[in-house]
């Protein structure tokens, strides 16, 4: 508590580390709580911290990436339709560069997160992918 009684820090601290379901459900059910108690009592609640801090970026990125690869896709099809003069050719282009993204998103998915052939790749632990491993990634294929 603050020394003029107007503010107060709460510290929470989950049970599980920050990339868990539970702390996941913990963060939405103390930003249901933060809204609840604002309208009930009239005071301001903050919350922050790594895992609130993943949460969202994670929610940002999700919702950039459709139309980030859209533009992608559009921009490349309508170059290479003006360098090659054809569209048979960019339409084969993009298309392979569609599914060679669908592919390596589904095997990183399968393998890292699943945990599939996990002892084949060496990997011990899985978990979540980090939320801008698609951006990186469609760099990487379209670069």
């Amino acid at each position: 508590m603050s020394k003029d009684n107007d503010y107060a820090l709460m510290v929470v601290i989950p049970k599980q580390g920050p990339n868990a379901e539970s702390t996941n459900d913990l963060v939405h059910d103390l930003r249901d709580y933060h809204k609840d108690a604002q309208d009930k009592y009239g005071f301001k609640t903050e919350i922050s911290g790594q895992s609130v801090i993943n949460i969202d970026m994670s929610k940002k990125l999700n919702e950039a990436i459709p139309l980030f690869a859209t533009v992608i896709v559009v921009l490349a099809f309508f170059l290479l339709m003006i360098v090659f003069r054809s569209i048979l050719i960019p339409l084969k282009a993009v298309l392979g560069f569609v599914l060679s993204l669908m592919a390596t998103l589904g095997f990183t998915t399968f393998v890292m997160q699943d945990g599939f052939m996990k002892g084949l790749f060496g990997i011990e632990t899985t978990g979540p992918m980090l939320a801008f491993l698609p951006v990186i990634t469609i760099g990487i294929l379209f670069a």
